[in-house]
């Protein structure tokens, strides 16, 4: 048994005083913006334990992209985020598809993300390692502008040196139950890993 650890990285250019002055920009904008994983995370699950063919998971997913009617959950969401959204603190893309005419979408209106839709086709098409994380694939480009034009620091190597980590998994006991988690250094402060490299124990 593996764990597969494909968490989200701090982009190279990252340092310790970037939100000092700015907490507000750690989470929101394009200086929060860490380099992207998620994909290359569940691909490499495919590769792995997958038995369907990688692109007819994906399909599923373009034709949402391209138009669905928008649901009171999601609407709800978004005009949480409704100040952020219309003045563009995000880039414009939220703004294209989420706010088309000026405002938020309301539920029962038709959301269009054109190009989440052909992104997710190329991805579908070349698999994501050859789409994004290797040299001259066709949207690492595409994503490093698309983040440093929102004010990010992602760069091409950041994504090219991005892997993901397989590796055996911690495990306990808890009241007779044997729990199985990820290795310590994934998502917690640093100075307890000790505590917890002592308490774990590798199987």
């Amino acid at each position: 048994m593996n764990t597969i650890d494909f968490r989200e990285t701090a982009p190279g250019k990252a340092h310790r005083d970037m939100f000092v002055n700015n907490p507000y920009a750690a989470q929101r904008g394009g200086l929060a913006i860490a380099v992207p994983s998620e994909l290359k995370g569940l691909y490499t699950a495919w590769k792995m334990y997958g038995g369907k063919p990688w692109s007819s998971l994906i399909q599923p997913i373009i034709e949402l992209a391209k138009s669905h009617d928008a649901q009171q959950l999601l609407v709800d969401h978004l005009l949480l985020f409704e100040k952020d959204i219309l003045n563009g603190t995000y880039g414009n893309g939220m703004k294209k598809v989420y706010a088309p005419q000026g405002r938020i979408v309301r539920a029962g209106e038709k959301v269009e993300n054109p190009m989440l839709a052909e992104t997710l086709r190329i991805v579908a098409e070349k698999g994501v390692d050859a789409a994004i994380y290797t040299e001259g694939s066709p949207l690492i480009d595409k994503i490093v502008n698309d983040v440093q034009s929102a004010g990010g620091i992602l760069t091409k190597q950041d994504l090219l040196d991005y892997q993901v980590k397989i590796a055996p998994p911690v495990s306990t006991y808890y009241r007779g139950l044997k729990v199985r988690t990820l290795y310590v250094l994934t998502s917690r402060c640093m100075e307890h890993d000790q505590k917890y490299q002592e308490e774990f124990v590798y199987r």
